[in-house]
């Protein structure tokens, strides 16, 4: 998530004293294989259950494992860690594109794309700038908090919104 990103690998190499290359396979394993193996499953359960479940759970459930990456104790651990919080998170995808869809005509899909997307890299660009302001101010636990939390509170709005699925 944007408020850990920038700071993991200050993180990996201050606690774990890590070579940069096992910092590169870690993001490879944690972030680019946790996404990938989840998109067609993730998709399944777009089409199977009520999207906003989907979403909310993903979001619930990923939340606790961006706090535990800080208690890591080796590398396996914070791999793991980053693995599952990824995994987990990005099972909400298919779900997210599929319910915007459906919820706007599609003379608009292409201005709600670019309205995500546009939203998302402004939460990336944002939680990028407030990293290492929250390291230096509050610890180096500080970012991996924030993450957690706006994670978990990234589900509350789900909870207000209409499923578009035809049962």
């Amino acid at each position: 998530m944007g408020a850990t990103g920038p700071i993991i690998p200050v993180f990996v190499i201050s606690k774990f004293h890590v070579e940069y290359t096992l910092i590169g396979i870690m993001y490879a394993i944690a972030f680019g294989v946790a996404s990938i193996i989840v998109q067609i499953p993730g998709a399944k359960c777009s089409d199977l259950f009520d999207r906003r479940r989907v979403m909310f759970v993903t979001f619930v459930a990923s939340s606790p494992f961006f706090l535990l990456i800080a208690y890591s104790r080796n590398m396996l651990e914070l791999i793991i860690f980053m693995f599952l919080s990824n995994a987990i998170l990005n099972i909400h995808w298919s779900a997210y594109q599929t319910l915007t869809m459906d919820a706007t005509p599609s003379s608009k899909w292409g201005l709600i794309n670019g309205v995500s997307a546009t939203t998302f890299w402004i939460g990336i660009m944002s939680g990028n700038a407030l990293s290492g302001i929250l390291w230096d101010s509050w610890g180096m636990l500080a970012p991996f908090y924030v993450s957690a939390l706006a994670v978990g509170l990234s589900a509350l709005p789900l909870l207000w919104l209409e499923e578009t699925r035809v049962r």
